[in-house]
């Protein structure tokens, strides 16, 4: 990654991965970047809808509610710290942005919950309930359809599900797999897949079981193109 100051070239520095931020979008050479080569050799994909269709009645109304809402920033970090207050015993066994609570500790999961969340701007929650109903997921003018453009990507992608999550359903990853160009292969973790538990979402990544189920799946994806560029080199 470089980094400009005033049009000048300050730092550079040569990342191992592409993390992606909480509540945004990481842009790759966005506009064209800048001179040079500017390549991602494969990528992973976690719970990644390519739509926004079919979200239980409770999520779907509280993001309706969410666009409403009359402050400029909606207070998630209070709601979550609040939220831990009483985790695990008056939270669903499935917590849509969590997953299973079977798949945390307790403790963990507590504090966790306290400290990851940021608060969420009014003006993205309205981008994201626009997308519903509409097949795919958009800029915030409707102009670009970021899961068809998918087609567009050479990049090899491996996508990874779960099998009961209520934020990216099997069918909505199963969407932006579909769409994508290049190589590419799709999992799902849960139990009618071959895993001994079911997995929500966040689970998939910060549950107990992750380091067992899903990390390998990531570790041997990413591997695979480290020993093509060795054998080439």
């Amino acid at each position: 990654v470089d980094v400009y100051i005033n049009g000048q070239l300050t730092k550079r520095q040569v990342l191992k991965g592409i993390p992606h931020q909480n509540y945004g979008n990481v842009y790759v050479a966005q506009d064209g970047g800048f001179s040079g080569d500017v390549r991602v050799r494969r990528a992973v994909a976690i719970a990644s809808p390519g739509m926004i269709e079919d979200l239980p009645l409770r999520v779907g109304v509280m993001l309706r509610l969410a666009t409403i809402f009359p402050s400029n920033q909606l207070p998630n970090r209070l709601w979550l710290q609040t939220v831990s207050l009483f985790y695990p015993d008056f939270v669903p066994d499935n917590e849509a942005s969590l997953g299973f609570k079977s798949n945390y500790d307790p403790m963990f999961a507590r504090a966790f919950v306290a400290n990851v969340g940021a608060n969420v701007s009014r003006g993205l929650v309205r981008q994201i309930h626009a997308w519903h109903g509409r097949g795919g997921i958009f800029s915030r003018d409707g102009q670009v359809n970021y899961t068809a453009d998918l087609a567009k990507s050479s990049v090899p992608i491996r996508f990874i599900g779960a099998s009961k999550d209520y934020l990216a359903s099997q069918a909505s990853v199963r969407k932006a797999f579909d769409a994508a160009g290049g190589e590419k292969k799709l999992t799902f973790l849960g139990k009618g897949f071959g895993i001994e538990r079911d997995y929500g979402h966040t689970d998939v990544v910060a549950g107990r079981f992750a380091a067992l189920d899903s990390f390998p799946l990531v570790e041997s994806w990413l591997s695979e193109s480290a020993a093509r560029i060795a054998r080439k080199d």
